[in-house]
């Protein structure tokens, strides 16, 4: 049962930093000039917005994972 918890647990910080890094290579790639921003928008919201929720719930997961350590 616990390496079951420890494996969950494992999964949500590879998430977690898998959503960070993809929001660092989009903003990195809208700073290049090589995305567009627009391109990003979801609805009425803009698409820093879309990149700054991605990146906290990348953070969330792995502040779960991280949890207890």
């Amino acid at each position: 049962m616990m390496h079951r918890y420890v494996a969950i647990r494992c999964w949500f910080v590879r998430i977690g930093l898998t959503l960070l890094t993809a929001t660092a290579l989009g903003l990195a790639l809208v700073a290049a000039g090589a995305l567009s921003i627009e391109s990003l928008a979801l609805g009425p919201q803009s698409g820093f917005r879309t990149l700054a929720e991605i990146a906290l719930v990348g953070c969330l997961f792995a502040a779960v994972g991280y949890w207890n350590e």
